[in-house]
């Protein structure tokens, strides 16, 4: 995981999935946190982008807290999670 996120970084690997993962959060974002106005669902699509994409998480999860890389899937799923259970609590955007 932590050696693929570098070669995306470096641009010798396009990033697998980025157009369909990008369309499946789009839709969950849609489906589940509907009481979100506009923005809010904006910022929502965002950070989950970014958990489920990022080499920054990547690294966080691989060098700094040292997690293998099944943990390190883990704890997406885990945040993306919470994430979205947060969301469905707020009416509008985050502030």
């Amino acid at each position: 995981m932590l050696v693929c996120s570098r070669m995306i970084d470096a641009g010798m690997l396009a990033a697998p999935g980025r157009t369909a993962r990008s369309a499946h959060f789009r839709e969950l974002v849609e489906q589940r946190v509907s009481s979100l106005d506009a923005t809010g669902r904006a910022q929502l699509f965002g950070l989950l982008r970014l958990v489920a994409g990022s080499s920054a998480w990547a690294r966080l999860t691989s060098d700094e807290i040292g997690l293998s890389d099944e943990e390190a899937g883990a704890a997406s799923a885990w945040a993306i999670g919470a994430l979205i259970d947060a969301a469905q609590k707020h009416k509008g955007a985050f502030r």
